[in-house]
């Protein structure tokens, strides 16, 4: 049975269940997700279900790499808990990966689980290395050339979580904005390969299709074992980009 994970909940068959403290059902949430069982999450349980549900699967990430025979250095945005960076340590083919991040205690994470990755693949692995940037993307400019750029924007606008905010008087950041944002950035640095991942909805896929991004639909379930449906947006160096106009 396939398990698709929210901010606060499984739906295994349709049917929510609640998150209760009381059962081992994290790890079978690492599982799904497909994160190894040594990645550290926090302790509080709406927390870490939150980041996990809001992650990139790293073996979807990985297997997008490998369709795409990517190899180098990686910059990934926007970059959470990691699942983009380790699915392409995973690829065997890392040589370096730079993780921008704007929430303070996602980027402790970061370094605690990349650090620990690394002597787990040493030997194994050819050599690769991390850097951590804990930085709004909108302030960041990259000192290097990168191979490929990802990027899986807030999507608050989109899911259960836009809900969350308002009633908590949280700032939503705009899923739409930052996807923006992300195609001018890319745009200005041209790199050989640009990806991009989020919720499926019409505005995002109308933005990506104006700046002339591919836009696929994908069923994340014949990698991971749960439900997921996704835009992956693909653009290379060697395409032409439309006119935003």
């Amino acid at each position: 049975m396939w398990y698709t994970i929210t901010s606060d909940s499984w739906h295994p068959g349709g049917r929510a269940f609640r998150i209760r403290p009381d059962i081992k059902s994290f790890k079978v949430a690492l599982y799904a997700q497909s994160f190894p069982s040594f990645w550290h999450f926090p302790s509080e349980e709406t927390t870490r279900w939150k980041w996990l549900g809001e992650a990139m699967p790293p073996l979807y990430a990985r297997h997008l790499f490998l369709r795409f025979k990517v190899k180098g250095r990686l910059l990934d945005l926007f970059a959470g808990v990691g699942g983009w960076s380790l699915g392409f340590v995973l690829t065997g083919h890392c040589r370096y990966v730079e993780m921008v991040e704007i929430d303070r205690r996602k980027c402790q994470y970061l370094e605690l689980n990349f650090r620990r990755l690394k002597q787990l693949t040493e030997g194994h692995v050819e050599d690769w290395d991390f850097n951590v940037i804990c930085s709004d993307v909108r302030n960041y400019e990259p000192g290097e050339k990168f191979d490929v750029v990802v990027a899986s924007p807030p999507c608050e606008d989109y899911s259960v979580l836009r809900a969350l905010s308002k009633m908590y008087g949280l700032e939503l950041k705009g899923t739409l904005p930052l996807t923006t944002w992300y195609l001018e950035f890319v745009r200005r640095h041209n790199p050989p390969l640009a990806l991009y991942e989020n919720v499926v909805a019409n505005k995002i896929k109308e933005v990506l299709l104006r700046y002339g991004w591919r836009v696929e639909t994908h069923d994340m379930s014949t990698i991971i074992p749960q439900r997921r449906r996704r835009i992956i947006a693909i653009y290379r160096k060697s395409a032409f980009i439309m006119s935003k106009g």
